[in-house]
């Protein structure tokens, strides 16, 4: 059957007996794929390839993410003497619902299989579905050059702390080793952990397979991830395309067949796309846009600005050092946060979270409830975090109810993790006391105490692979999902950010996701050895940064990206001017929450008023300024292992500009080239003719650095160490161009909230408030002469540049431009 339609061809054919299909478009695809289950039998997989069994259905579809052709084919899953009835689905998409904007459409095929368990009599288990499969079959076409060491891989990491990988055709996705009792612990912590099935490359829910030699890539992507755990792995390409061995992989844990529950008797959905140059990255944030669709993400939340305890107090924090924090955020209104956050340290012990009798370490004499009624009354709204899923060794629940914990093999206790000076046991989710207390306790955080905002953390702890639960017959990914929906039921409609949680499975039950490791006040410690001894990150500031960077595409699609906490101080600090600089930048163009956490009553002013230049966080919603969705595009990710072109497209109350951070990540000073186009991304280049000028600025030395067009070459001269050349590229469209303002790391944006041009009069009405010394910048060609007594006029080649200056930030000015 061989299907063609606007965006592309899909063939599915049968060859010894064996069904497979092909996706081709513009000469580009992939070829002789088929689809198969795998069985695990006494803890041997075996696959069982599709038998086409009867007619094929075909026909138009329309759903709440597209539209297409539908085609179901009834098959047999075959090896040797097992077989098992099931269908294979495919959806075809001609049209694809979404917010992302791309120049051109892609073929986007979807895949998901189908098993009928009623004639099934064997006590096989099911270890899991690959909707895509192919072994010493098929044939990659990015490139007519079919050069196998062009080929690079982009994984995506287990966990919140699990990092992002590009790796190359020497290379493999790095994993830790299993060795040792320590490193163990670290595996199942930020790792599926499944290691049934070898391959040289794994990713967990997606991956993207790029040819750098033409930068076309093979996009592949689960789009549901409720009832299982979805992987994507590959081995090398080989020479003309050939697909050793590939495999879009959704978990079923080796349940038996006979016992699977409704949500596993079909694959997670994957889809695949072949995309050309140089958008794979919008292709990849489209289909996370329809994952977050379909799990039910709630559209229009607005990411936090706030205040957290850890980074400068850790467990050292205490009810008067807390409220002294809070006092002072109330008396300086000019840093506007709406979030005051406790951390770790108020429990007695990890698991006694005093939810139940109201106990309390001796550091909080009054409670959590007095805590959250204190920041309630100076107008914030309160956060507390909890590791809901641990209980430490020694503490009165695992004393009291040591039926709770989740099991081994050897029926002992399951390790979570070593930390607080013990080890660490989980809670067993599938237990229905379990359920009821972690319900109970989320429901007394919201509803007895009064906390607006809960920070669930080492999420991971209940979906460690190999874990025997009470209830056998759910996956880990639905036991996760049945103990953050617990808490989602008990805290209601209160906004809960997940830490150290699985991914796909949180995706609809959080509001707020953790997307890296840990910071750290310090820039870097021993990276190369440790990456060398362990495949770790460190707990620092440029891995948290290369998470933030590496996962924006989950902002805004997903939930709102939490890129951890901002670090400004220099008191208990290591960061340098340059690193915290490029740390703002970061934070300000990924649009994700801004959780300060340092003690701002001693940090120095001129920290504090860099501070205030990414509060609020920007991150507009639908139908502000005619909305783009607020992603941020690592122009290089599948090039580069740390992406040096971190960009963001905005348009605010001054219309379209380009911002660009050009990164630095070297222990030596940068001078770099580029063409000017290639600093924006793609989509939103190719709309301007050859002719359009721009005017590119340097926001941190504050002056133009050239006018030119998009085909222009710029060059950037001494990029600072572990800094940024940061540039805000505006399209010269009108007689008065806006440029930058220093109120903001994203100029134009939340610092103003309406202007008015008209008879050459310029009225702009501000959001920001208190004492916050800046200006405003602006170009044109036509008016030479702006009156004001706060301003000054110079020439710049063909035209004039004007600055606006104040010491504290007015509620509305007027400027009046002549000519």
């Amino acid at each position: 059957m061989n299907i063609k339609y606007k965006f592309g061809e899909f063939n599915i054919f049968v060859k010894d007996d064996i069904l497979y299909f092909s996706v081709l478009s513009d000469n580009l695809g992939i070829e002789h794929l088929t689809s198969a289950i795998i069985v695990d039998d006494n803890d041997e997989l075996i696959t069982l390839l599709p038998e086409f069994k009867d007619k094929i259905d075909s026909k138009q579809f329309s759903s709440e993410i597209g539209k297409g052709i539908l085609v179901k084919l009834p098959v047999i899953f075959k090896f040797k003497t097992i077989e098992i009835s099931g269908q294979i689905e495919f959806k075809f998409y001609e049209h694809v619902v979404g917010d992302t904007v791309y120049s051109r459409k892609y073929p986007m095929l979807s895949v998901q299989l189908f098993i009928n368990t009623d004639d099934v009599t064997s006590d096989h288990r099911l270890y899991g579905y690959a909707p895509i499969y192919a072994q010493n079959s098929g044939k990659l076409i990015l490139s007519e050059l079919h050069d196998p060491r062009s080929i690079t891989f982009y994984s995506n990491g287990w966990q919140s702390w699990s990092h992002n990988h590009l790796s190359n055709y020497r290379e493999k996705t790095p994993t830790i080793p299993n060795r040792l009792q320590f490193f163990k612990l670290l595996k199942q912590m930020l790792e599926n952990n499944d290691n049934s099935i070898s391959a040289r490359y794994f990713s967990e829910m997606h991956a993207v397979i790029t040819d750098t030699n033409m930068d076309n890539s093979l996009i592949i992507s689960f789009i549901t991830h409720k009832n299982q755990f979805t992987r994507v792995l590959m081995d090398r390409i080989g020479s003309e395309g050939k697909i050793k061995y590939l495999s879009a992989l959704s978990q079923t844990d080796s349940i038996k067949i006979s016992e699977l529950n409704r949500g596993l008797i079909q694959s997670e959905i994957v889809m695949l796309s072949i995309v050309t140059k140089p958008e794979a990255y919008s292709v990849l944030t489209h289909l996370q846009e329809i994952s977050g669709k379909l799990a039910g993400m709630k559209p229009n939340n607005r990411p936090e600005a706030g205040w957290c305890s850890w980074y400068y107090y850790y467990e050292d924090i205490d009810e008067s050092e807390f409220l002294s924090n809070v006092k002072y955020f109330d008396e300086h209104r000019d840093l506007p946060v709406n979030l005051i956050q406790l951390d770790d340290g108020y429990q007695t012990a990890i698991g006694d979270w005093g939810f139940t009798n109201d106990q309390f370490n001796n550091k909080f004499p009054n409670g959590l409830k007095y805590l959250s009624n204190r920041i309630h009354e100076f107008g914030f709204s309160s956060g507390i975090w909890v590791a809901p899923f641990l209980a430490i060794r020694g503490s009165d629940i695992l004393k009291e109810h040591p039926e709770w914990m989740i099991r081994n093999d050897k029926n002992e206790f399951v390790r979570s993790i070593k930390n607080w000076g013990d080890i660490n046991y989980s809670l067993d989710l599938t237990h229905p006391e379990v359920l009821k207390h972690i319900r109970e306790l989320a429901s007394t955080v919201a509803n007895k105490w009064g906390y607006n905002y809960l920070k669930i953390d080492f999420i991971y702890s209940t979906a460690i692979y190999g874990s025997k639960y009470h209830d056998h017959t759910l996956s880990r990914a639905q036991v996760l999902r049945q103990g953050i929906s617990a808490i989602r039921d008990g805290f209601g409609d209160g906004m809960i950010l997940g830490c150290g949680a699985p991914l796909g499975p949180s995706i609809g039950l959080v509001d707020v996701m953790r997307i890296g490791e840990d910071t750290s006040s310090r820039w870097s410690y021993f990276e190369k050895i440790i990456k060398k001894l362990t495949a770790l990150e460190e707990l620092a500031l440029k891995p948290a940064l290369k998470s933030t960077i590496h996962r924006s595409y989950m902002h805004n699609t997903l939930w709102i990206n939490d890129p951890d906490c901002v670090i400004v101080r220099q008191n208990r600090s290591k960061l340098n001017m340059d690193e915290i600089k490029l740390q703002l930048v970061v934070f300000a163009l990924s649009g994700g929450s801004v959780i300060i956490s340092d003690d701002e009553k001693i940090v120095e002013k001129e920290r504090l008023d860099l501070l205030k230049r990414i509060l609020p966080p920007y991150s507009p919603i639908k139908g502000e300024y005619g909305f783009v969705l607020p992603i941020a595009n690592p122009l290089d990710i599948f090039k580069r292992k740390i992406p040096q072109l971190y960009s963001r497209n905005i348009v605010t109350v001054f219309g379209k500009r380009h911002l660009i951070a050009i990164i630095n990540w070297e222990n030596k000073k940068q001078s770099l080239s580029y063409k000017l186009g290639d600093l924006m991304n793609y989509s939103e280049m190719v709309k301007y003719s050859d002719v359009m000028v721009f005017v590119v600025y340097d926001y941190w030395a504050e002056k133009i650095i050239t006018i030119c067009s998009k085909n222009d070459m710029i060059r950037l001269i001494d990029i600072p160490v572990h800094g940024s050349a940061y540039l805000i590229i505006s399209p010269v469209e009108n007689e008065l161009t806006f440029i930058n303002s220093t109120l903001h790391l994203i100029p134009g944006g939340p610092e103003f909230y309406n202007i008015k041009f008209e008879n050459n009069k310029l009225n702009i009405k501000f959001n920001k408030i208190g004492e916050q010394k800046g200006k405003i910048t602006f170009y044109s060609e036509k008016y030479n002469q702006v009156l004001s007594e706060n301003a000054d006029t110079s020439i710049y080649e063909n035209g004039f540049i004007h600055t606006v200056y104040f010491d504290d930030i007015p509620d509305e000015i007027e400027l009046q431009f002549t000519d």
